[in-house]
């Protein structure tokens, strides 16, 4: 039985890492074809930093920059309703 789980536990860390692997290949591949979005989301970094740094008592709405931008690059990418038909 302990086997049985020390296989099982290694194909799943096996797989996830594959997973990973996948998912990084794409993200590189996104981040090179939308370099607009690539620095929309540097700047967004570089604006959640300078928050945190200069106004630590705010460090909870550093993440507020960062989401605005990931969204701002998502609907650039898929449009704003992607699923409905005009």
């Amino acid at each position: 039985v302990l086997n049985k789980a020390s296989e099982d536990a290694r194909n799943t860390t096996k797989a996830a890492s594959e997973e990973a692997e996948r998912i990084r290949r794409e993200a590189e591949t996104e981040a090179v074809r939308d370099a607009g979005g690539s620095g929309l989301v540097l700047l967004a970094l570089a604006a959640a930093v300078l928050c945190a740094w200069a106004l630590p008592p705010l460090l909870f709405l550093v993440p507020g920059p960062l989401a605005m931008a990931l969204t701002a690059v998502q609907v650039r990418d898929t449009g704003p309703n992607p699923g409905e038909n005009t």
